[in-house]
């Protein structure tokens, strides 16, 4: 059952048929001395999010958890592509709120949205986005990357969607990103979207080492709670 696997277990399972540069935040495709960086990602209405949830707001997280991705390889975003699945009964407001608030995300961060596609649903909306962004190769920042001795680092507020009763506007942190990949010192960075109980392990996994946390200092929320997006 794919619930027994899980979503990562399923990841291990196609590195070999497809490629085992699967598994970093973005695909990094090497181009002379810069790289091209292309992540996706897919919201499901009553997995990650319900109706509730104003379509503004959705539309402008659904770029902004993929531009997320990009920062956290300290790349630029360049452009998005945005594909849909909406029932026939949806209302065109609804639509279109959503495309405004996809569009005031991309306008933030200087993203060009460059096409799409749209299908009819039975019951759910299904949105599908794809980032792609650029940054010089030599500067990438990978999960594998970390050394014996370095600190664990977060920037940004552990646990502040799971402590909150509303859905936390996510802002991806482009510039701080780039900043990160500037510094010879920081060698191994990722996106904190699932918990720090799960993505940590991910980048000790990848770099093939060890991490002391006292957790201690932190509540359940900072240690279990995902879409920080930090």
């Amino acid at each position: 059952m794919l619930s027994d696997l899980g979503e990562w277990g399923l990841i291990e399972r196609l590195k070999p048929l497809f490629s085992d540069k699967i598994g970093d935040d973005c695909a990094v495709v090497p181009m002379g001395h810069l790289a091209q960086l292309f992540t996706t990602d897919l919201l499901i209405e009553h997995r990650h999010f319900t109706r509730e949830m104003p379509p503004y707001d959705l539309g402008y997280k659904a770029l902004a958890v993929n531009l997320s991705d990009i920062a956290a390889m300290g790349g630029i975003p360049k452009y998005a592509l945005l594909a849909g699945a909406l029932p026939d009964h949806l209302k065109v407001e609804w639509a279109m709120e959503l495309l405004r608030g996809f569009a005031a995300c991309a306008n933030k961060y200087e993203v060009e949205v460059i096409g799409g596609d749209t299908c009819g649903s039975n019951e759910d909306i299904m949105l599908s986005v794809t980032a792609i962004g650029e940054m010089e190769l030599a500067k990438v920042r990978r999960r594998s990357d970390a050394r014996l001795g370095d600190a664990i680092v977060v920037m940004g507020e552990l646990g502040r969607f799971a402590r909150s009763n509303y859905q936390c506007v996510v802002e991806p942190q482009i510039a701080l990103g780039r900043k990160l990949a500037d510094n010879p010192f920081v060698h191994a960075m990722m996106d904190l979207s699932d918990g720090l109980a799960s993505d940590l392990p991910r980048i000790a996994e990848a770099s093939r080492c060890g991490f002391e946390v006292e957790l201690g200092q932190l509540d359940e929320a900072a240690v279990c709670g995902g879409e920080d997006y930090c």
